[in-house]
């Protein structure tokens, strides 16, 4: 695994967060908050499900002493196993398409346990070994219904790099689940997406680096100057360009050059593979966040779900792009549809979670983010989410907790624009503006905010009466197009929506 991921899922087992007192700089020490709880809701529980016959799911791969500078196999290798079988045999359920984060079965109870947890009726795991020059990836397949090991093979990882035992694992894996394969699948299961070895482990290395968009970006250029024409390539970087503009990773002097940048990578990317579904999903997000009308955003997207029907993270930037954009309803379907694909997919509990919280179904919203904590306990904005629900129900103490822990993990942002709410709920309003005035530096130094983090940041400045500053915050707002615009429409903007500097602000989204 990741060592990174490793660190921060240590850091969640062992958070300790601080919880405001009665009075300002008050804290004491809390354990991790429990699940929310308001009338209506239900408490996280993990499900069980009745595994197809044909499912399979895949977990990270360990990673031993000698292999440490190989980390990035740890996903890399099961994700592209998991995304080989899923696209070139659709008949094979690969649950969520991606590393599911579990810990790997050493016994057959486990194994029955975490498949019927999962809804896999295998399971695919293993290690990478050894040292510099003698590397050996080992894979294991267990067969959940009676927990045994029924496939093992071990590939040593050479100059030839991942790829080729990479197309060899998938061959064997889906023949173990699904049987005979036609000559379709086999062709499609051979599948290169590049000549060059040594361009794929650096986009392996940029998947690796999810957490991180920055380093993630530099990974894709590598891969590209290996090889200019990965079409695979172009669409990665196209998305985490996307994601840099959407979270305000970028300096303002910067915006236009990573704008230029996405638009060109996600063109290149269908002009290269005009068939891949990465490739128009990265054109969507492209035409979103480069100020395109939902429409067109819409069909890009529609043709990447057509391209991959079965790919839950096209569905999931689909459905955040149409909720964002304020058409809920079909945001609600699309999501609802990716959560059957794949129920533990964090991002998707979230977000509807934060579509049920926005129509005051407060019960829904809290079971809904409850599970997206469950099965993804990094999701910070999950926590802030949910900091909201606990403050309208009066449940400070573990409100205050949620929005510390949003901080805790990564982003202070919403952490303390929630913390900021809850303070004016408990009429703190001292406290309040403490943190908002701390915010707003921020924002002020670093010139950019993403478009969720600056709403929030905008609405607790309105809520303390502080609109000046919020126009500052929704300024630096470097991401337009439908989710902005969507955003500059919330009502609680309502208050200043006459604004000279607001109008101006309106003006600009609606002519693009």
């Amino acid at each position: 695994m990741n060592c990174a991921i490793v660190g921060r899922l240590a850091f969640v087992a062992n958070l300790v967060v601080l919880l405001p007192g009665v009075g300002l700089g008050q804290q004491r020490m809390a354990p991790l908050p429990p699940d929310c709880s308001v009338p209506g809701s239900s408490a996280t529980g993990v499900t069980r499900r009745v595994p197809q016959a044909m499912s399979l799911a895949v977990l990270p791969l360990g990673i031993g002493a000698g292999a440490g500078t190989l980390a990035f196999l740890s996903d890399g290798v099961p994700n592209g196993v998991a995304n080989r079988i899923a696209v070139a045999v659709p008949r094979i359920y690969v649950g969520g398409r991606r590393v599911q984060r579990r810990r790997a079965p050493t016994t057959t109870a486990e194994a029955r346990s975490l498949g019927a947890e999962l809804g896999a009726r295998y399971l695919l795991d293993g290690d990478v070994a050894g040292k510099p020059g003698e590397i050996r990836v080992t894979l294991s397949l267990h067969e959940t219904t009676n927990g045994t090991e029924v496939w093992r093979r071990v590939y040593v990882y050479d100059s030839t790099g991942v790829l080729p035992f990479e197309q060899a694992a998938a061959m064997e894996v889906a023949a173990r689940v699904a049987g005979a394969l036609s000559a379709g699948e086999r062709q499609r299961l051979r599948r290169v997406p590049t000549a060059h070895h040594a361009a794929y482990e650096w986009a392996l290395r940029g998947d690796a680096e999810a957490d991180d968009p920055t380093r993630a970006s530099d990974a894709y250029h590598s891969a590209l100057k290996a090889d200019s024409g990965f079409a695979d390539g172009y669409a990665r970087l196209a998305i985490v360009d996307a994601t840099l503009l959407e979270t305000g990773g970028v300096s303002r002097e910067n915006v236009r050059v990573v704008q230029q940048e996405m638009r060109f990578a996600a063109a290149r990317a269908i002009t290269l593979d005009s068939t891949s579904a990465l490739g128009w999903l990265a054109e969507a997000r492209s035409r979103v966040l480069g100020g395109r009308p939902a429409a067109a955003s819409s069909q890009a997207f529609d043709r990447a779900a057509a391209l991959d029907p079965t790919s839950p993270v096209v569905l999931r930037e689909y459905g955040r792009m149409l909720a964002l954009a304020g058409d809920r309803e079909h945001a609600t379907a699309v999501l609802q549809h990716a959560r059957t694909l794949d129920p533990a997919q964090g991002e998707v509990l979230m977000s509807l979670g934060e579509l049920a919280l926005t129509d005051h179904r407060d019960a829904e919203a809290c079971t809904l983010l409850n599970q997206a904590i469950y099965y993804d306990a990094l999701l910070a904005p999950a926590w802030a989410l949910r900091a909201q629900v606990r403050g309208r129900h009066d449940d400070l103490r573990y409100a205050w907790a949620d929005a510390e822990t949003a901080v805790r993990l990564g982003n202070p942002f919403l952490g303390e624009s929630a913390g900021a709410m809850i303070d004016l709920i408990a009429r703190d309003t001292v406290r309040a503006r403490a943190r908002l005035q701390n915010l707003w530096e921020q924002v002020e130094t670093r010139g950019a905010v993403g478009v969720r983090e600056g709403r929030a940041i905008a609405v607790a400045l309105l809520a303390t009466r502080q609109p000046k500053r919020a126009f500052d915050v929704l300024e630096a707002v470097r991401a337009t197009g439908p989710w902005y615009a969507a955003t500059l429409r919330d009502s609680h903007f309502d208050s200043v929506r006459n604004e000279a500097r607001f109008r101006a602000l309106a003006s600009a989204q609606a002519g693009l």
